[in-house]
């Protein structure tokens, strides 16, 4: 069923690597092609082995080998087929790997030349000279590839080359056969058999102690042939996905790029309603529903979202207010007095404004203050009754986590305790995660911040559409510009200050705000449809590819 039904499984490239997976382990458990009584048994073929490798040994032109432990029955993977035999990786093979030579980068720069230079994972280099003319099999002896397998560890080396010290060098009875050892291998997990962590090794001890179940010569010969042809078709179909995605992303980026750049709301919905309709085809990954919110916030910053009402106070008269406001709390001391914030000059401007909006800056309409350092080697209390010390792995997906709180006793509460947040603030991180934005839980109210976030307190605006507004692609790209590039990366507070604000009237920033939550809701929904569907498919083809074993 599974080589029948190939476009059925696979849709995206990593099902074409489960496939090639299963392909391979159907091809070494004898289950790829059938057995033919004719065959000469495994058991002739390991005879003939023997002798040739003991041939080999007396003439010297390899090495004797040390004699390997019998397979016992216990280590046998599965039953084996009529004609097979189980034997071990070194009874098969005549090592060469005394005949590498690895060359240090510098020596191969000064002998350049036409010949392959064979690392771990293939040809890494080319040199003036060989050492070997012959097909052989090489095999990764070390390397993350041996564990993570993001190529294959067995190939086949042709004509005249060179091998470093990082594959192992084989030889066989002949080539049929080493090409079937590079199938066997590259379907096995070879973990048992790799030693180290940091750097993974598999030595020759250890490869020659693999266990292989051995199928008569002539089966082999059809397994190999049958595996080359099951995975040229995979590649095509990997290759046909690739572009399918490719055509796919590009007909996104088409729709979002016409849904940004609409030049009204009836416009923009327009836009929204081809990509709605047409949601599966288009946005069909976890990146492009995360590229269509980036798409809506960019259309709320710029006005293009819901239609303007006349009747609306225009933020020229909010921003009056706001400026009252906080001349009032100056004067009363509730606040710092701020310095005057530079107007927004016209060649700052990046784009117009609709009807009723006005170019302002972040500080002229809300508070930015940071918070504080606990005191040097301080060491935190156990809570949880103890103060709640807020830091930035606290602050996530837009909100701030209780998973794993860190507390502070009520002293250095006190000598930090005007560097809090409140439930009406918004947080913003400023050093190493940069910009990310969310609203403070009931349960921080009142609590420390640390000074690598820094907390935005809006006068008279609707915090809700301030989150997006920071949210958007033209704040974050903003922050981007404007971070300390130094070894850790931090962003100013007058620099988030200053940052550009295109300010809507208030009943607009609330229309707004209602636009975007559903717009997001509806695209939490579908994107919840696509996982769900794809869920489904992955235990169908789980289920089918389990089958295997």
């Amino acid at each position: 069923m599974i080589l029948a039904e190939f476009e059925k499984l696979v849709r995206t490239p990593a099902d074409v690597e489960r496939l090639n997976g299963a392909i391979l382990e159907l091809a070494v458990r004898g289950r790829l092609v059938a057995q033919d009584a004719a065959d000469e048994p495994a058991s002739a073929l390991l005879v003939r082995i023997r002798a040739e490798k003991q041939r080999l040994e007396a003439a010297g032109e390899i090495r004797k080998s040390k004699p390997l432990a019998k397979v016992k029955a216990e280590e046998m993977p599965f039953a084996l087929p009529d004609g097979w035999v189980c034997c071990r990786f070194g009874e098969v093979t005549f090592n060469r790997d005394g005949e590498r030579i690895p060359l240090s980068k510098t020596v191969r720069e000064g002998r350049p030349g036409p010949y392959d230079y064979y690392g771990a994972s293939g040809v890494i280099d080319h040199i003036d000279d060989y050492l070997f003319d012959k097909s052989l099999l090489l095999i990764g002896e070390d390397g993350a590839n041996l564990v993570n397998r993001s190529t294959p560890i067995a190939f086949i080396a042709h004509g005249k080359y060179w091998v470093n010290n990082h594959a192992h060098v084989l030889d066989a009875i002949s080539l049929n056969f080493l090409e079937y050892l590079a199938v066997f291998i590259n379907a096995t997990d070879l973990k048992p058999y790799v030693t180290g962590t940091a750097q993974p090794k598999m030595n020759q001890a250890k490869m020659n102690s693999i266990v292989v179940p051995l199928p008569p010569l002539a089966e082999q010969q059809r397994i190999v042939e049958r595996v080359e042809s099951l995975l040229a078709r995979t590649a095509a179909l990997k290759e046909s996905l690739a572009g399918a995605q490719a055509e796919r992303e590009t007909l996104a980026a088409a729709a979002l790029h016409r849904l940004e750049n609409a030049v009204d709301p009836a416009q923009a919905s327009a836009a929204w309603a081809l990509i709605r309709e047409n949601f599966a085809a288009l946005i069909d990954t976890p990146a492009s529903v995360a590229a269509l919110k980036q798409t809506i916030l960019q259309l709320a910053v710029q006005g293009k979202l819901v239609a303007q009402n006349p009747a609306d106070e225009p933020a020229a008269a909010l921003l009056a207010r706001i400026r009252a406001e906080k001349q009032r709390m100056e004067e009363a001391g509730e606040i710092r007095k701020s310095k005057p914030l530079a107007k927004v000059k016209a060649e700052e401007m990046p784009f117009d404004l609709p009807e009723g909006w006005v170019w302002t800056r972040l500080g002229e309409t809300a508070s930015v203050r940071g918070g504080k350092r606990i005191p040097k080697g301080y060491t935190f209390v156990p809570g949880p009754t103890a103060h709640i010390y807020i830091r930035v792995t606290d602050m996530k997906n837009g909100s701030i986590e209780d998973s794993d709180l860190r507390y502070i006793d009520e002293d250095v509460y006190r000598a930090i305790e005007r560097y809090t947040i409140e439930k009406t603030d918004l947080y913003i991180t400023i050093a190493g995660t940069i910009g990310q934005v969310g609203e403070v839980p009931d349960k921080f109210h009142g609590m420390n911040l640390t000074e690598n976030a820094a907390k935005i307190s809006p006068y008279l605006i609707d915090r809700r559409f301030l989150r997006h507004f920071l949210n958007s692609p033209f704040v974050q790209r903003q922050f981007d510009a404007k971070v300390n590039k130094m070894a850790q990366p931090k962003l100013a507070l007058i620099r988030i200050q200053t940052t550009l604000f295109p300010l809507p009237p208030l009943a607009e920033q609330q229309r707004i705000v209602e636009r975007v939550e559903a717009l997001f809701a509806l695209c939490d929904g579908l994107a919840a449809e696509l996982s769900g569907a794809e869920a489904t498919r992955q235990r169908w083809v789980g289920a089918v590819l389990a089958g295997v074993g």
